[in-house]
C-alpha cells in the first residue's frame, strides 16, 4: 500500500478502492496491538553484595540504596496507565550479616531492598533469595529484568528460570559507572515532564 509524500496514511484510506479496507483495518489493528504489548516495567534486580565488592562502588549499604533509588519510578506511576512510559522497577538484595535477620523494606511501589537472613551463615543466602523468591515475584510483570551480578553461576540460574524475558545480565562496575548515571538522568527528565503536564 503507497501513498503520496506528504499525506498521511489516513487521509489515502478514504480514496482506497473498498476491497482493501479491510486489509487496511486489519494492519492498524495489528499495529496497535503490537504497541500495547510493548512492555511497560523494566525491573533492575540488583546482586548488592556483589555490586558492593565492585570497583569504584561504596560499601556501605545506605549509599548504594540512596543511589538506586534516584533509579526508581515514583510511586503513583501505575502499570494501567502509563503503557506510553516505561516504569524503572528497583530489586536490590543483600547477604544479611551474620547478626542479622531477614527484612524487606519497600520504599516505594517501585523499589525494594532485602537482606537476608544471616544467622545461619548459609552460603549464597542472597543468591538463593533472588532466584527462589525475588525472580518469581516479579513473573507476572509485563516487561524484562535485568540482573545486576558478576556471579555467573547466579546468571545462569536466573535465566535459567525463564522469567528474565529476555533482560540482560549487567557487569556491576559497569552498570555503576555508565548505566547508573543515565538512568538517573532519564529519571529526572521523566519527573520533569510529569511536572510540567501537571
Amino acid at each position: 500500500i503507497s501513498h503520496k509524500p506528504g499525506s498521511s496514511l489516513c487521509h489515502n484510506i478514504m480514496y482506497c478502492p473498498g476491497r482493501l479496507y479491510p486489509l487496511l483495518v486489519g494492519m492498524a489493528l495489528s499495529s496497535h496491538q503490537s504497541a500495547t504489548n510493548n512492555p511497560s516495567v523494566v525491573t533492575w534486580l540488583v546482586d548488592g553484595s556483589n555490586l558492593r565488592c565492585s570497583r569504584g562502588v561504596p560499601h556501605e549499604r545506605d549509599s548504594i540504596i540512596e543511589e538506586l533509588q534516584k533509579i526508581a519510578s515514583p510511586s503513583d506511576m501505575k502499570t494501567t496507565n502509563c503503557r506510553d512510559v516505561l516504569i524503572s522497577n528497583v530489586v536490590l538484595v543483600f547477604d544479611g550479616d551474620h547478626n542479622e535477620t531477614f527484612h524487606k523494606s519497600r520504599l516505594s511501589s517501585w523499589f525494594q531492598y532485602i537482606v537476608t537472613d544471616g544467622k545461619d551463615k548459609q552460603k549464597d543466602r542472597g543468591d538463593d533469595y533472588i532466584i527462589e523468591q525475588a525472580l518469581p515475584e516479579l513473573k507476572d510483570l509485563d516487561g524484562r529484568v535485568h540482573l545486576v551480578t558478576a556471579d555467573k553461576d547466579l546468571g545462569k540460574r536466573a535465566r535459567a528460570t525463564g522469567i528474565m524475558k529476555g533482560g540482560s545480565i549487567v557487569h556491576p562496575p559497569k552498570f555503576w559507572k555508565q548505566y547508573l548515571p543515565n538512568l538517573q538522568v532519564k529519571q529526572n527528565r521523566n519527573e520533569v515532564t510529569k511536572s510540567r503536564m501537571k
